[in-house]
C-alpha cells in the first residue's frame, strides 16, 4: 500500500503544472535576464589551404565556404548586438561558436564575449558540433590511428603560409576535452562563484572502444551554495589520457536559475545539455556496412553535423536534477534539434518531457529557427548570428505556463546608419563581391588566394569609409588576384596581416569603434543576403 501511495504521489509531482505554451512575442513585459544566441561560427580565415574550403565541397556542403565577407565581418555583428542590445543580460550561447575547432577560433570568440565593450552581465554556453575538432570537419578514431590527418588539421589551425610541422596534435588544434578545460576556465575568471576548487570529483574507468587506447575518466560535480545564484551546477567528464581518440568521452552539463528569488516568482531554471555525447567517437562520414545475409549493419558512430546526441549517463543526470525541483519549470537547452537526434536520444528526450510537461526544449544548428511541436517536446529553435538572418532569443515565462518568446532578426534597418550602411558600401554583384567565390578558379591554393585577396580590399574598403586617406600608398595598392608561387603567397598574406593589425590598432579604438561595428553589421546582412538568394537559386 505504501509503494502505492508513493508512486501517486511522484506522478503528482511531475504533473502539478500544464504544459508550456510557447508564444511568439513583439514585446516582452518581463524578460527573463538572459538573451540566446548561436551559430556564429567564428572561422580560421586564413587557414593553410584545405581541401574543405574548395567548390567541390562546397557543393555537397553548402556552407563549408561562406563570403570571405562574411567571416571576416562575423566577429562585428556579433560585438555590435552584445554592446547594443545585451544590457544587463546573461549571454546563452547554445553552440558552434567556432567553425574548423581551432584555438585561435576560441581566443576570437573569448575576446567578444569578455570585451569591456560589452554590455552584458555574463555568458555561458553549451558545446556544439563545430566547437571542437573533428566532430564537424573530419572522422573519428579510426582515422587517428595514422598521423595524415591530425597533421592536416593542425596546418589548417595556423594562419602562416607555408606551415611549420606541428610540435603536437593539440598545438593549434581544439578538442573537446582541452574545450571543456579552456570553458572551465572563463567560468571561473566571471562573477558566477563557480571555482574548480569547489568542485567534488572522483575517476572511473572509461568504457573502451576497439579504436581507442585506455583510459580513466574523472568526473566532476559543482553546486552553488546561494539556492539564488544564477550559475547553480556544473558536471564534467574529462578523460585522464591526453589521446585525440579518448577527446570525445567528455561532457559538459550545467544549470542555471533564471529566477531572481523574488516574492511570488515562478521557479524557472535552465540545463544546458550537451547533444555531442556520442556512444563512440563521432565519424565523417558514418556509413552502414552489408552483411553476409542482406541485412545492414549501422556502426554506432554518428556523423556529429547531422546527429545529435546524449548517452544515459546524461539523460539519468539532467533527469534527477529536475526531479529535485519539480515545482520548476525547466529548459532544456542544447546545440542540435530534436529532429537530429538518434533514436535512444529520442526516446530518453520523450519520456522525461511526458514526466516533466513544464520543460520545452531550445535548440540551435539549423541556421534558420522555428518553433516546433513533437509528440511531447515542445522545441524553439534558434537561428545564427552570422548567417541568413542573424538573430537572438528572449524569454518571458508566465504565471499561466505560458512562455513567450521574441526573436529579435537584424537587418539594414536594425542597424540603422545611413552613411556606413549607404548603397554603395553593397557588394553584391561586384566583382569581389559577396558570391564571387563561386567563380573563383578551383582549387585550395587558388581559393586560398582569393580569399586574403577579398580581405586585403575589404580593410581598405573599410578604411576609406571611416578613415579616407590615412592608409599609406603601400597598404593601399592592390596585389594580384592570384599568385604563381609561393614567395607571391607568402607577400600577400603578411600584407593582409598588418592590414588587420592596422584595423585593429585604428580603426577597433574607442574613437571609431561604433562605426566600426555598424560598417561591419552591414558587411554581414548584405553578405548572408546575398548568399541565401545564390543558394536557394541553385536548389
Amino acid at each position: 500500500m505504501k509503494l502505492i501511495q508513493i508512486f501517486v504521489l511522484g506522478l503528482l509531482a511531475f504533473n502539478t503544472h500544464a504544459n508550456i505554451t510557447l508564444i511568439p512575442k513583439g514585446d516582452l513585459t518581463r524578460p527573463l535576464p538572459v538573451m540566446i544566441v548561436a551559430d556564429n561560427q567564428f572561422t580560421n580565415l586564413m587557414a593553410y589551404p584545405h581541401l574543405i574550403r574548395t567548390k567541390m565541397i562546397d557543393k555537397i556542403i553548402s556552407v563549408s565556404i561562406r563570403p570571405p565577407q562574411l567571416d571576416l565581418f562575423s566577429r562585428d555583428i556579433f560585438e555590435y548586438t552584445l554592446k547594443n542590445h545585451a544590457q544587463n543580460k546573461n549571454i546563452i550561447h547554445l553552440g558552434d561558436a567556432l567553425n574548423l575547432g581551432c584555438k585561435n577560433e576560441w581566443r576570437t570568440f573569448t575576446d567578444v564575449m569578455n570585451s569591456k565593450h560589452g554590455s552584458h552581465k555574463s555568458w555561458v554556453m553549451a558545446p556544439g558540433n563545430h566547437d571542437f575538432f573533428f566532430y564537424g570537419n573530419g572522422g573519428g578514431s579510426r582515422a587517428f590511428k595514422k598521423t595524415n590527418l591530425k597533421n592536416l588539421w593542425e596546418k589548417i589551425c595556423q594562419t602562416d603560409y607555408p606551415v611549420n610541422k606541428p610540435e603536437k596534435y593539440k598545438t593549434h588544434l581544439l578538442s573537446k576535452d582541452v574545450f571543456v578545460e579552456y570553458y572551465l576556465n572563463e567560468l571561473e575568471s566571471q562573477d558566477l562563484g563557480f571555482s574548480r576548487d569547489q568542485m567534488r570529483c572522483h575517476t572511473r574507468e572509461a568504457t573502451k572502444d576497439r579504436h581507442e587506447p585506455d583510459t580513466l575518466l574523472r568526473v566532476c560535480f559543482y553546486q552553488a551554495k546561494d539556492p539564488n545564484a544564477y550559475l547553480q551546477k556544473v558536471y564534467t567528464i574529462l578523460p585522464l589520457n591526453d589521446d585525440l581518440r579518448v577527446s570525445y568521452k567528455s561532457l559538459l552539463v550545467q544549470e542555471l536559475n533564471l529566477s531572481s528569488g523574488g516574492k511570488g516568482e515562478l521557479p524557472v531554471k535552465a540545463i544546458l545539455m550537451d547533444s555531442t555525447d556520442y556512444p563512440e567517437s563521432p565519424l565523417l562520414p558514418a556509413f552502414s556496412k552489408p552483411l553476409s545475409d542482406g541485412r545492414a549493419f549501422v556502426t554506432r558512430s554518428q556523423n556529429a553535423g547531422l546527429v545529435g546526441s546524449f548517452r544515459e549517463t546524461q539523460l539519468k543526470l539532467v533527469r534527477s536534477w529536475m526531479e529535485r525541483d519539480s515545482e520548476a519549470s525547466f529548459l532544456l537547452m542544447a546545440h542540435h534539434p530534436y529532429d537530429t537526434f538518434n533514436k535512444a536520444s529520442r526516446v530518453g528526450m520523450d519520456a522525461i518531457s511526458k514526466d516533466f510537461p513544464n520543460s520545452i526544449y531550445v535548440s540551435a544548428h539549423t541556421h534558420s529557427g522555428y518553433h516546433k511541436k513533437h509528440d511531447h517536446v515542445n522545441e524553439l529553435n534558434l537561428g545564427s548570428m552570422t548567417d541568413f538572418k542573424p538573430q537572438y532569443l528572449e524569454l518571458e515565462y508566465t504565471t499561466k505556463s505560458k512562455l513567450h518568446f521574441k526573436r529579435t532578426t537584424f537587418d539594414i534597418e536594425t542597424i540603422n546608419d545611413p552613411i556606413l550602411c549607404d548603397e554603395q558600401y553593397n557588394e553584391t554583384g561586384k566583382e569581389l563581391g559577396y558570391t564571387a567565390y563561386k567563380k573563383a578558379r578551383n582549387g585550395a591554393k587558388r581559393m586560398y588566394d582569393f580569399t586574403l585577396s577579398t580581405i586585403e580590399r575589404s580593410i581598405i574598403k573599410v578604411f576609406e569609409a571611416i578613415m579616407p586617406g590615412q592608409l599609406s600608398q603601400e597598404m593601399s595598392e592592390l596585389g594580384p588576384l592570384y599568385c604563381r608561387g609561393t614567395k607571391c603567397r607568402v607577400s600577400k598574406l603578411e600584407k593582409v596581416k598588418e592590414l588587420l593589425k592596422l584595423d585593429h590598432e585604428h580603426l577597433r579604438s574607442e574613437e571609431f569603434l561604433d562605426q566600426r561595428l555598424r560598417y561591419g553589421s552591414c558587411q554581414v546582412i548584405w553578405a548572408a543576403t546575398a548568399e541565401d538568394k545564390l543558394t536557394r537559386k541553385e536548389k
